[in-house]
């Protein structure tokens, strides 16, 4: 689980940015990531067929491993896999997939190339350029 402690921005967040590029244009090389068709709700101990895909999306992005089965049982591999991906994208973690973390899910690969490109060029803008002392916001992740 990302630490809401460590600072948003650091001295390798270009770096890192750089790295999640390489790794998202190989998905998208690759078609991507499945869709997952929302449903009301998928918590922990649920069946349902939407979590096959679920598990794939995550499979694909290595949020879960791939030999962790690939059954349609919301399991403690799959809840985990949700916590990591709400909180890596700034929404409420509690390990229960709704409309926004369906959303957020199917945000196209080809899309969230295009932001780590835009972010990486505003990245080497602020290189070097903060004071020592700085107020950082995260608005996406103040739901």
């Amino acid at each position: 689980m990302p630490k809401v402690s460590l600072p948003t921005l650091s001295p390798s967040s270009v770096q890192a940015s750089e790295r999640a590029i390489a790794r998202y244009e190989a998905l998208v090389a690759a078609a991507g990531w499945p869709h997952v068709q929302p449903v009301e709700r998928l918590r922990l101990g649920m069946r349902h067929p939407g979590v096959v895909s679920l598990r794939e999306r995550f499979a694909v992005v290595g949020d879960i491993d791939s030999h962790a089965g690939s059954s349609d049982i919301y399991d403690s591999y799959v809840e985990a896999a949700v916590r990591r991906f709400q909180a890596r994208h700034g929404l409420s973690v509690d390990g229960i997939v709704r409309e926004q973390t369906f959303n957020t899910l199917n945000i196209p690969a080809q899309v969230r190339l295009n932001r780590l490109k835009t972010n990486v060029a505003r990245l080497r803008t602020l290189s070097g350029g903060f004071a020592q002392r700085f107020v950082m916001c995260n608005t996406r992740g103040a739901n």
